[in-house]
């Protein structure tokens, strides 16, 4: 029988046990989709029935190979509900009357199996060994969603279907912020460094707490997004055979490490270190000494204007908030980095020898991975431009951010005479903003190495054509070098001016305009 274009097979009255039943069923190919002539392509083997699972899962993770592997051995590992509704959606050939009716025959196929191992064991010994039965009678280790990783649980929130959470998450955040800060008199608030100098540091003066986190951030988790909608749902598919795909999910947990790290470097040093160890003390203390002055320290300066109390709940919930973006921000990159990474490992020389027909579109599929991680990377690097201008801007003695700037242009230009001056203050966010940097471009240039290995799709290693690789690479170059000339030299807001407007044009027009049909996936 066929439903769905896929081989069924009704459940047998035969009072089987779940592993004679599972044997059975893959063996014949249950759930396979079927060829020209009604018949299911071929059995089921450990890894087409893994990779068949993740990809009914919403999450993408489904159950790992190793479990699969479990099903088809005969040993005493048992079967967890969730595998087994799994199994009864593949069975059922994704007919909803089929698989509640396999979901029953299932679970009452592991009712006898664990009846049949009682009663092999006796009596005496199953009452001896009720926990360890327990244990094994749902243990499958199949990654359910309480026990999935950080790694799975993080990666599920970007290719989930209602993903676009996290941007919403985000703006609302710095909306919510914002809000306090206008409620607290923070939003447009100054102080006077030295006389005759009356500075603005107000919330919404600063491009690190606005343009970054209203726009920039969304956007970027965004094309984040994008990238693995693109590679699990197209670009993966199209490079290997069904045979031989893997599961995306072992993919990301290989990677698990790095997701610590960040969580670590996001809560300790960002949250902890930063805010109890350097804002909280000033505060507190009611001395900022060198620190730059800006609105989450304004209370030392200004107590009229918020409380020493006010400012410090403010600051703490601004830092939990900064944490959380920083650590999507991370993990954003490490997708970047598994992406490619799994593109290189399938696109390899030993992939194209064996499955040359499925590897046939890695150069195409290469160049539409690395557009989505160039916008990626461009509007990470935007955004640590707000935060290395607004560092600059408050050491600065200039009244306001805007006429900061276009003092700046009009001194290149000869309509103003005389330089910016300092107010000797420490920033911390210049170090942490270079730090952002130099992981953002190590990340994009390990991307960039990979994927040109991958992209040579002629047989003599030369570049496909078409994929202006020196012009992103450009706007990347250019986009650090203003990172380095932002209040250091007379004239950098030309620069910054030339180079944002240049990296704005190609988050719309990447491939430049005339290059875009070839590439177009």
């Amino acid at each position: 029988m066929i439903k769905n274009g896929k081989y069924y097979v009704a459940p047998p009255n035969d009072g089987s046990n779940f592993k004679v039943l599972f044997s059975r069923l893959a063996a014949t190919g249950a759930g396979r989709p079927v060829d020209g002539d009604g018949f299911p392509e071929g059995p089921w083997t450990p890894e087409l029935l893994a990779e068949a699972i993740s990809l009914i899962d919403a999450e993408g993770c489904g159950v790992d190979l190793r479990t699969v592997q479990f099903w088809f051995q005969d040993n005493d590992k048992g079967i967890r509900p969730e595998s087994i509704r799994w199994l009864a959606r593949i069975f059922g050939c994704g007919d909803p009357d089929a698989t509640s009716e396999w979901q029953a025959h299932l679970s009452a196929a592991k009712s006898r199996l664990l009846a049949e191992r009682r009663a092999r064991r006796g009596a005496d010994d199953d009452v001896s060994q009720t926990g360890a039965m327990r244990a094994v009678e749902d243990d499958d280790d199949a990654p359910t969603p309480g026990r999935a990783g950080l790694a799975l649980r993080t990666e599920g929130l970007f290719s989930h279907e209602s993903s676009l959470n996290l941007p919403v998450f985000v703006l609302a955040g710095s909306v919510t912020l914002g809000f306090i800060a206008y409620v607290m008199g923070v939003h447009s608030v100054t102080y006077m460094p030295r006389e005759s100098l009356e500075k603005q540091v107000g919330f919404l003066w600063a491009p690190n707490w606005t343009i970054l986190n209203m726009v920039l951030l969304p956007l970027y988790l965004i094309q984040v997004i994008d990238l693995l909608t693109f590679w699990k749902g197209t670009g993966r598919l199209r490079l290997l055979p069904p045979s031989e795909r893997k599961g995306w999910a072992q993919q990301v947990d290989g990677f698990s490490q790095s997701y610590w790290t960040v969580l670590f470097i996001s809560a300790a040093l960002v949250f902890l270190v930063q805010w109890s160890g350097v804002y909280l003390r000033a505060l507190l203390q009611g001395d900022a000494g060198s620190l730059m002055m800006d609105w989450t320290l304004i209370a030392v300066v200004r107590p009229d204007v918020i409380s020493e109390r006010e400012a410090i709940v403010l600051t703490a919930l601004a830092f939990l908030y900064t944490a959380a973006c920083v650590f999507l921000y991370l993990v954003g990159l490490v997708l970047f980095y598994t992406v490619v990474d799994d593109l290189y490992r399938i696109s390899g020389a030993s992939a194209r020898k064996r499955f040359p027909d499925a590897c046939s579109d890695a150069p195409a599929v290469s160049v539409a991975v690395f557009l989505r991680i160039f916008r990626g990377t461009v509007l990470g690097l935007l955004m640590i431009l707000c935060i290395k201008l607004q560092a600059a801007y408050l050491q600065s003695d200039g009244a306001n951010i805007v006429d900061w700037l276009f003092s700046d242009a009009r001194s290149v230009l000869g309509l103003h005479e005389g330089r910016s001056g300092s107010l000797g203050q420490q920033a911390l966010a210049n170090f942490s903003s270079f730090l952002l940097l130099f992981t953002t471009a190590a990340v994009f240039l390990f991307c960039l190495l990979r994927i040109l290995s991958v992209a040579r799709g002629k047989p003599d290693g030369a570049l496909q054509e078409h994929a202006p690789w020196s012009k992103m690479t450009g706007i990347v170059g250019l986009l650090v070098t203003s990172y380095f000339l932002i209040g250091g030299i007379t004239g950098f807001s030309v620069v910054l001016a030339i180079s944002t407007a240049l990296a704005l044009y190609s988050l719309f027009d990447p491939l430049f305009a005339k290059f875009q049909s070839p590439w177009r996936l």
